[in-house]
């Protein structure tokens, strides 16, 4: 909450942490931001956090949905929702809670079993070990008195290609070294 207590601000974690968090603090919020408060409200975001970590829960199995888990996963979505708004309004909707919240999801699951296999985690993981990678181990497009051999993506496309072959089992691990005695690829 805002120091004066009438919007949410923003905050940004990746999905690992805001699962761990809200499975440790997810009550204490409730507690914090409605300190005082009617009562109501508070009872509203336990069931709507409550709902909000069983439905995550149900949305990350592997396997398709039988009939009755996609009517489980329906009731949840439509509860869930419902208490969100009671608390918040449709002021604090976010995309994700419309997604919710307008059976979107459910639409989903129904037409193809199982959403666990377009998740995008593989995705993000890889743009984080880049970014670390680039900010870290590169001196970001510095020359080094260099000024032929300057290349900003030269070196994370190295270290790209070894962690790939490495990966895939092409290449063993020792004929891969970082600090490039031994070098494998086109660069």
């Amino acid at each position: 909450m805002t120091p004066n207590k009438d919007a949410i601000e923003r905050l940004s974690f990746n999905n690992d942490r805001i699962r761990t968090m809200m499975r440790s603090v997810g009550k204490q919020i409730a507690d914090i931001c409605f300190e005082g408060e009617a009562n109501t409200k508070k009872t509203s975001l336990d069931a709507a956090l409550d709902g909000f970590e069983e439905l995550i829960d149900l949305l990350r199995q592997h396997d398709d949905f039988t009939p009755e888990q996609i009517d489980e996963v329906h009731v949840l979505c439509n509860s869930t929702y419902g208490y969100y708004i009671d608390v918040f309004g449709y002021e604090g909707l976010t995309n994700y809670w419309h997604i919710i919240g307008s059976c979107h999801l459910v639409y989903y699951i129904r037409k193809f079993g199982n959403l666990y296999r377009f998740q995008n985690q593989g995705w993000e993981h890889l743009n984080h070990l880049l970014k670390r990678f680039f900010l870290t181990r590169t001196q970001r497009g510095g020359r080094c008195g260099n000024v032929a051999k300057s290349s900003r993506v030269r070196s994370v496309g190295r270290w790209l290609q070894r962690r790939l072959l490495w990966l895939c089992a092409l290449v063993p691990r020792s004929a891969i070294v970082a600090n490039g005695r031994k070098r494998v690829g086109l660069f």
